[in-house]
């Protein structure tokens, strides 16, 4: 018995609006998520390293930011998506760009209150 398949699922050599945008917002999400972890560390070691706290101020504004970003692309994504999981409209990465996007602004948000408290 064969499964039918949906005819206007994408292929996986095809790159469909929605999983472009999943793949945008994942890496906004990644580079939130790294440079929320970099200031939370930054803040961390700041007795050890002293460092310019307009400089820490502003990476630890950066992460939230593209946080933000991130989920907001990412509900886009979900949101929008045509069919389910596996059907090439990009809802698996929206919804891991969400996450990741949750976690940028957490990381962000503890660096800069972090900061706020030392400075």
């Amino acid at each position: 018995m064969l499964a039918s398949v949906d005819p206007m699922a994408a292929t996986v050599a095809m790159m469909s609006a929605g999983r472009g945008t999943a793949i945008l917002a994942g890496v906004i999400a990644l580079l939130g998520i790294a440079i929320g972890a970099a200031a939370l560390n930054r803040s961390r070691n700041r007795s050890a390293n002293p460092v310019d706290p307009g400089n820490l101020l502003r990476w630890t504004f950066a992460a939230p930011v593209l946080g933000v970003s991130a989920v907001i692309l990412g509900a886009v994504v979900v949101a929008t998506a045509d069919g389910g999981v596996g059907t090439g409209n990009g809802l698996a990465g929206g919804v891991v760009a969400v996450v990741l996007g949750l976690t940028a602004i957490v990381l962000g948000a503890l660096a800069l209150r972090r900061t706020r408290r030392a400075g």
